[in-house]
């Protein structure tokens, strides 16, 4: 018997090769026809306990480890890890609900989800990339009634409101995104 195992390692399980076969045989088409698929731009392919972790991993994460990692011969970023070294926040999370959380930062931590939710390599989920991307910009308007974005009201409404109704939404964020939506419903 051959063993098989998911791509993360999960779920070790000793089958042989028939077996494999006679279970995506038996499988809903259109379940098969949607994961292989899944590559070609179709729905996001994370379970939301997924989405859960690898939002609460990159909200634990020091806030300069992702500037770090960022090219820091780009001017976007030089200021903001710089800044993050010195500043007094432990995680991205701490950054978002800090009274007055500094702005070079929330800029750089905004530009660092946006090029991980736009890079097919990424690591990070697109979903995670985007709720990052939008509590940048909640904390900016919010602690500081900045924008640190070009999207219109309605387009910050609509991507802080998604984000809201997601079931993996970490609720550390909600009061934060309230904020953000009376700042621009003023």
């Amino acid at each position: 018997m051959a063993q098989l195992v998911d791509c993360r390692g999960i779920g070790v399980k000793d089958r042989s090769p028939s077996e494999f076969t006679d279970g995506i045989m038996r499988s809903d088409p259109a379940r098969v026809a949607k994961f292989l698929a899944l590559g070609a731009g179709s729905a996001e392919p994370w379970w939301p306990q997924e989405l859960r972790a690898s939002l609460a991993y990159e909200l634990n994460k020091p806030v300069f480890s992702d500037l770090a990692r960022a090219d820091i011969h780009s001017p976007d970023c030089v200021t903001p890890l710089a800044v993050a070294q010195s500043f007094t926040v432990n995680s991205i999370a701490d950054l978002f609900v800090h009274a007055c959380p500094s702005l070079a930062l929330l800029k750089g931590v905004k530009e660092f989800a946006k090029a991980n939710h736009e890079h097919p390599e990424s690591t990070i989920p697109p979903a995670v990339a985007r709720t990052l991307y939008y509590a940048s910009i909640a904390a900016a308007l919010a602690r500081h009634q900045t924008r640190i974005s070009g999207l219109s009201d309605q387009q910050l409404r609509e991507g802080l409101d998604w984000t809201r109704r997601q079931e993996w939404f970490d609720q550390r964020l909600s009061l934060l995104f309230e904020e953000a939506l009376r700042c621009l419903s003023a």
